[in-house]
């Protein structure tokens, strides 16, 4: 038989729980023990069922010498060692054991030995690992008892028994870590029974909801309910724990402070050995943020469904406006200085003007302002701003805290100072009695769950931070403040399109703009731009000057039958010949059919089936080296800046005037700038 010492694996003794069992009593000699245990166990009335008793163990029953020789082990020790209890009676205890267990039961028994009887335990408990034959480590509980003789209580020998409780120490060792894993997650846990009275919460359910352990133990669940669902809510959850589902899905509890919470909840049965439903565990995720989240994507989608929505308005209306421009600008022509007519051309003009003005508000809100982007310390503009509007309304007091080391952003100092007038004379609104209004500047950084929602990247970010003191707005208010035409102020006090104009600048400085309201307690605006930004298109000048005549073959090409006859119109005036086509299409046959005769082509950017960007491509294919002037209601940003890029010669912001017109085909024709 070899040795048990060279099969041994060391590893550490975990820490477990000690139970105790009775000791044996008994004195013997125990070098006798091991010839005569058999003769000696016969000797004792009942030895039949004692010695029942010992075979049948499932415990290890044994003896050894103080000096750690085993004298008997019952035969159960084959299932627990692997070895015949023949064979283990061979071996001392230090090769039975790993070497730390080996180490602790030696300073045990040399320790009991040295002491008096009235000082030894009645038994030692402990938690062992052994060797079995296979090499393998099993974990026992050894419970040890003295066998004594004389008057002094000498110890003769050690009885003992044996069990195997490696099954159970890894149940219990799995069963902590399940214990530390829940008091450890990040989700809040707890657990009900089927009366859906609270029996265990985790510490994280303890922070999320702001209860002590202590103070919903005991309680009812009810004592969570937020009042924001219904009973079809609660009886669903109800019945399908009762048909032995887990139901999962979103949820509002409320806080110990009585604040509500927004959670994703699992709850899910527990079963007894027997398949009861006995408990029920309930998983919260705190998803407040993502809400919030969510809440800003889709503002931000109904936003950019408005600005669509507008800016499609602004571009049919500006070929409205074209249309009356331009017959009006045509019939100015024929008057002379002196017509009693011509006075009432030049207000009709004026009038378009003003139209002309609202669609570029409306464009700036969806984001197709043009805008002359420059490095901008928001600093210098705030205090700018600030000190205008402070002269105007004494009644209302500035306090600013700006930072002295802010970055600089790529910005529109003129669209810079209409968001923040609109944005204080808003606060004005809300403060009729007088107030404060707060303005403060910082450097932040924005993370990739902050900028997700707008389709920006993460990064530096100088954020300004408009506050009120005035009346606030409820949430119905607060989601509708940025949609065009939509104001709280009665008809005729104002046009509802300041905070419209405000979210359509900002988001064309590919900024952010969060609001922060309590009805009764002021208003928060913190807008967000991007510290470095590109360099935006300068817008060119609208000052119409004089008309410049001239000759040559000019293509106009634009879908609006009235834009293209009114064109067509003004530049017949000015001296040239007009071709006219109705669609990207139709301008392209015409090119092939008349390319050495064409000397411009004037092309409306948005059109069906083609665009203006792919007629201009085709274009430049059928002739390189045609000369082309892109006109659009929409402004010099976006498509437009990407086609002038590929070629184009000037852009015409439509609507224009003749003398708008005759400037610009005149300028690219020539290759020079008039004078």
């Amino acid at each position: 038989m070899g040795r048990v010492s060279a099969l041994a694996v060391r590893r550490p003794v975990p820490r477990m729980w000690i139970t105790a069992m009775p000791t044996m009593e008994g004195s013997h000699d125990m070098e006798d023990r091991g010839k005569t245990t058999g003769r000696s166990l016969q000797s004792s009335s009942g030895e039949g069922r004692f010695r029942m008793l010992l075979e049948n163990s499932r415990d290890v029953i044994w003896t050894m010498t103080p000096d750690g020789r085993f004298t008997y082990v019952s035969p159960s020790i084959l299932q627990q060692s692997g070895f015949t209890p023949e064979e283990f009676l061979h071996l001392p205890f230090q090769e039975v054991l790993v070497e730390s267990s080996a180490a602790r039961v030696m300073k045990e028994i040399a320790g009991q030995i040295t002491k008096p009887p009235s000082e030894r335990p009645v038994s030692l408990i402990m938690e062992l690992q052994h060797y079995r034959r296979d090499g393998s480590i099993r974990d026992i509980e050894v419970i040890a008892g003295w066998i004594t003789e004389g008057d002094d209580g000498r110890i003769a020998g050690i009885h003992g028994s044996a069990r195997d409780i490696t099954e159970r120490k890894r149940t219990e060792e799995e069963r902590i870590r399940l214990v530390t894993a829940v008091e450890q997650a990040a989700e809040g846990i707890f657990l009900t029974g089927t009366d859906w009275i609270i029996r265990y919460a985790n510490p994280a359910f303890e922070r999320m909801l702001g209860y002590d352990r202590g103070e919903v133990i005991g309680w009812h669940t009810r004592l969570l309910k937020s009042g924001k669902h219904d009973r079809l809510y609660y009886r669903n959850i109800r019945e399908t724990l009762a048909r032995g589902e887990v139901w999962s899905g979103r949820g509002v509890n409320r806080k110990k402070d009585g604040s509500l919470l927004d959670v994703e909840v699992t709850f899910s049965p527990v079963r007894n050995d027997t398949g009861r439903i006995i408990n029920y565990v309930c998983i919260h995720r705190d998803i407040s943020r993502e809400i919030r989240l969510e809440g800003q994507l889709n503002q931000a989608r109904k936003m950019e469904a408005i600005g669509t929505l507008a800016g499609g308005i602004a571009h049919d209306f500006n070929n409205l406006l074209m249309g009356i421009l331009g017959h009006a600008s045509l019939l100015s022509m024929d008057l002379d200085d002196g017509h009693p007519h011509r006075e009432r051309f030049r207000a009709i003009e004026d009038l378009v003007r003003s139209g002309a003005n609202l669609t570029r508000q409306l464009l700036g809100f969806a984001r197709g302002g043009n805008y002359e982007m420059k490095r901008t310390d928001l600093n210098e503009i705030l205090e700018k701003t600030a000190t205008l509007f402070g002269r105007t309304r004494r009644e209302i007091t500035v306090n600013q805290t700006l930072s002295p080391d802010l970055l600089s952003v790529e910005a529109d100092c003129g669209q810079m100072e209409q968001v923040l007038l609109n944005l204080f004379v808003n606060a004005w609104h809300a403060m009729p009695g007088g107030g404060t209004l707060y303005l403060k500047t910082e450097n932040v950084s924005l993370d990739e769950k902050s900028v997700q929602p707008y389709n920006i990247p993460p990064g530096p970010y100088v954020k300004l931070s408009v506050t009120d003191t005035g009346m606030g707005m409820d949430e119905k208010t607060k989601e509708r403040i940025f949609e065009p035409f939509f104001t709280t102020r009665e008809m005729g006090r104002g046009s509802g399109l300041g905070l419209s104009i405000v979210y359509g600048i900002v988001r064309g400085h590919r900024g952010i703009i969060h609001v922060y309201s309590e009805k009764g307690h002021g208003t928060t605006f913190n807008l967000y731009f991007p510290a470095r930004a590109e360099k935006g298109i300068p817008e060119p000048s609208d000052d119409p000057g004089p008309l410049f005549h001239g000759t040559g073959t000019i293509l106009v090409v634009d879908d609006e039958e009235g834009v293209a006859a009114v064109t067509k119109g003004m530049l017949e005036n000015l001296g040239y010949r007009v071709l006219t086509a109705r669609s990207g299409a139709e301008g392209l046959e015409i090119c092939r059919s008349v390319s050495s005769e064409i000397d411009l082509v004037l092309l409306d950017m948005i059109m069906p089936e083609m665009s203006g960007e792919e007629t201009f491509e085709r274009l430049k294919q059928i002739r390189p080296d045609v000369k082309v002037v892109l006109a659009s209601g929409y402004s010099l940003n976006g498509k437009a800046a990407g086609i002038m890029a590929k070629g184009c010669l000037a852009f015409l912001q439509k609507p224009f005037t003749t003398a708008d017109l005759s400037r610009t085909v005149r300028e690219v024709l020539d290759g020079k700038p008039v004078s």
